[in-house]
């Protein structure tokens, strides 16, 4: 045992803090390249801009701030190249890098895919964590503060998001690995999945939304405050990713949504859930009252539906179930959770096979509403215009009862570097400014 201890000593004394003289994009780059196993790149404190894109690719190293809002750089430039003034990737999986403790700040030209971009991808059964982002500023956005691709097994943590305008920004965006990643079930409170918590999103609404998932994502997003926006699913209707299949699932649990602008309460296009133990604040002319699950594809408008990549749930859709007269259950609907099965979207056939379905309602209990001083429960509503039942109470969601069976992932979350946060501080009227 005592021969062990000083191995382990002997190679943890190996990683170093390099302390960067500068904030130049230039100086980055070089200790990246330069950087061991487990380095520490130290931003001193101060501001730059940088007009092209810094990537770390395979490397598993800390990038740290003095402090949010005390090391500032600022996205200078349309797009950056590929869209992001900081980019992690890990092609392997077996990577793992860590942003903490400064601030992005995006410049009046507009972006697309965000200020920080973190990838995964190659990864296997036991890695379940390859990035993790803390205590950082996403200021003024625009369209994007945070991506993340491929297989999203990371944590954004007590992180600040600001946007100034409304035209539908989004806080953090996950995209996965699409179809593929609808051949299981939700996996309810499994770590392999992105975690977002007790993260501030400070929006002006109403077409903002905090949290966007997409592309087969799966998120856990718990002890978050929102104000003025919220977090959607997306679907098998939404534009070129579509034909990837939409969000998969989402755990929404413990948030405060503050919102005075007219909008919805949270939104489901595609996918399964559990929502509960959340509670809205209502203020303004906001009459919102339910969860909002949209059957976008049970529209029968032929000009909406010949849109998208799977068409309309007709009854007799290859890409749908087809039974029950409906094409039920449709694919990758709210409350429905793989699998996606044929290719159809890749190669042009409809002859797709579904040889079985997960049917996953999504669950929602303990969830509610005040304004004026009433407080009401928040329940699941839907949107089916054109085929009334497609979507079914007590078969594709419920309301007020509680999910069986389920184990959530401990919090902190197991990245944390450190333990503590906002959650016990979370009440109505203190926001963490940064």
């Amino acid at each position: 045992m005592r021969i062990l201890l000083v191995l382990l000593i002997a190679v943890r004394s190996m990683a170093a803090t390099i302390v960067l003289p500068d904030l130049e994009r230039s100086t980055f780059l070089s200790n990246v390249i330069s950087a061991s196993v487990d380095d520490t790149l130290l931003f001193p404190a101060g501001s730059n801009k940088w007009i092209s894109t810094a990537r770390i690719t395979n490397k598993t190293v800390t990038v740290k701030g003095a402090g949010r809002g005390v090391t500032i750089i600022t996205d200078a430039a349309a797009d950056l190249g590929t869209g992001h003034t900081l980019m992690g990737s890990s092609s392997q999986g077996t990577n793992f890098v860590r942003f903490s403790d400064f601030t992005l700040y995006a410049d009046p030209i507009d972006y697309s895919w965000g200020l920080l971009r973190c990838d995964a991808t190659g990864g296997d059964a036991t890695n379940t964590g390859t990035f993790a982002v803390e205590r950082m500023g996403f200021m003024a956005l625009k369209t994007r503060g945070m991506t993340c691709f491929g297989e999203n097994r990371g944590l954004v943590r007590s992180c600040y998001f600001q946007a100034l305008t409304d035209g539908t920004q989004q806080g953090v965006t996950c995209w996965s690995t699409g179809t593929t990643n609808w051949n299981s079930g939700p996996n309810w409170g499994s770590p392999r999945k992105m975690y977002i918590e007790d993260c501030i999103f400070d929006f002006v609404g109403p077409s903002d939304s905090g949290v966007e998932l997409y592309y087969g994502a799966e998120a856990v997003i718990r002890f978050c405050y929102f104000t003025n926006c919220i977090s959607g699913m997306h679907g098998l209707d939404s534009a070129s990713w579509a034909a990837g299949g939409s969000s998969k699932s989402r755990e929404f649990y413990g948030n405060i949504l503050d919102i005075t602008v007219n909008q919805i309460l949270l939104e489901n296009r595609g996918g399964a859930e559990l929502t509960f133990s959340n509670n809205w604040f209502l203020g303004g002319s906001v009459t919102a009252t339910a969860i909002v699950l949209e059957a976008y594809r049970s529209r029968l408008s032929p000009d909406l539906c010949s849109s998208f990549a799977q068409g309309c749930i007709t009854g007799s859709n290859p890409y749908d179930g087809n039974t029950l007269g409906i094409g039920y259950p449709g694919a990758q609907l709210p409350g429905t959770t793989g699998p996606f099965l044929g290719d159809g979207i890749v190669s042009g056939s409809i002859g797709l096979v579904f040889t079985s379905w997960i049917v996953e309602p999504c669950w929602g209990w303990e969830n509610y509403r005040v304004k004026g001083g009433v407080t009401n429960s928040v329940i699941y509503g839907t949107n089916n215009v054109g085929i009334p039942t497609i979507m079914v109470a007590g078969r594709d969601h419920t309301n007020g009862v509680a999910k069986a069976g389920v184990t959530l992932l401990p919090y902190p979350h197991y990245l944390a570097s450190v333990v503590g946060g906002a959650r016990g501080l979370r009440i109505r009227g203190i926001k963490l400014r940064p």
